[in-house]
């Protein structure tokens, strides 16, 4: 008879536990239409972690939704080389360029 293993529990470094909470708060904060504090929160994760995926393209989506296109779309194009086949990061970026007035390019 084989001895059963057990898994060792899962540990999070707090890197993690801090994205996800300060991702969290952005989306509570976003979703109750507080734009500077969510913003805030989404900037606080990619001063940590410049390549988070979720703060790019929170921040950039709440950008369009406030109106600016042109700063969204260097977020949106960050989010889209972390994940290039994120169809919804793509259709934002499509919609900040068409908003921003800047040629798509060829």
């Amino acid at each position: 008879m084989v001895p059963a293993t057990s898994t060792p529990p899962v540990r999070r470094s707090s890197q993690f536990v801090i994205h996800h909470a300060g991702k969290q708060q952005g989306q509570a904060h976003h979703q109750q239409g507080q734009w500077d504090r969510a913003a805030a929160c989404y900037r606080e994760i990619l001063e940590r972690q410049p390549r988070s995926f979720e703060a790019l393209h929170l921040l950039g989506l709440l950008l369009l939704q406030t109106g600016d296109a042109a700063n969204a779309m260097p977020l949106l194009q960050r989010a889209a080389r972390v994940k290039p086949a994120d169809a919804a990061t793509q259709s934002l970026l499509g919609i900040a360029l068409q908003s921003s007035g800047q040629p798509a390019a060829s």
